[in-house]
């Protein structure tokens, strides 16, 4: 954010992560329990994945690789490598992430975030690509967020307006006043909107706000 010059108030990791980036407070942050997150991160390694923790602000990496550099160049960020499995790494040191990221083919995601959701109780798994399955603390998402922010502003969540494109997107979606998605998304963004605009190349954030807050 402070490489574009935007200050303000950012949600980051689905959620997990509410800051004022002009005074760098912490308004809200989510950790998975360590002994959680360990658990989880085992799981998706002994499938084969390729695994990442967020930790503070650093991206945590097992190896780097292309999935990895592909990451850090659409992602804009650095990651760093450990060496050493990304579940070791965090049970060694104590440590209770934000969030882990696993990258694997779509079927295998849809039926591990599935499976995570059913079975561990402590944990959200959703995805924002067909290739991502993204682990969290049960009870964050892009919704709550709303919430929290809309209260610290003294708002009613009528009066929010969400838009995305992905399945992580969908609770916010459903969650705000009016929730939209991009004539791009997926289906079920779709599926969770009140109204669509136009796809993200086509500049249908702006267009939406042109019409219901201008």
């Amino acid at each position: 954010m402070k490489r574009v010059g935007f200050e303000g108030i950012v949600v980051g990791y689905a959620g997990a992560l509410i800051l004022d980036t002009r005074s760098g407070e912490i308004l809200h942050e989510s950790l998975i329990p360590c002994e959680a997150a360990v658990e989880i991160a085992a799981e998706l390694e002994a499938l084969g994945l390729q695994l990442q923790a967020y930790v503070g602000e650093e991206l945590l990496v097992n190896r780097v690789n292309e999935y990895t550099a592909a990451y850090e160049k659409a992602c804009d960020v650095t990651a760093r490598e450990l060496g050493v499995p990304v579940s070791e790494y965090l049970k060694k040191n104590g440590i209770s992430p934000y969030k882990v990221l696993a990258f694997a083919e779509p079927d295998l995601v849809k039926k591990e975030v599935a499976h995570i959701n059913a079975e561990h109780p402590e944990l959200y798994a959703c995805y924002s690509k067909p290739y991502f399955i993204e682990v969290m603390r049960r009870g964050t998402n892009k919704a709550r967020a709303i919430q929290i922010v809309a209260d610290k502003f003294g708002i009613s969540v009528d009066e929010t307006i969400a838009v995305g494109d992905s399945n992580n997107d969908v609770p916010m979606i459903a969650f705000a006043g009016l929730g939209a998605a991009v004539a791009n998304a997926g289906s079920e963004a779709k599926e969770a909107a009140d109204v669509i605009t136009d796809s993200n190349d086509e500049e249908g954030v702006a267009h939406l706000i042109e019409k219901y807050c201008v």
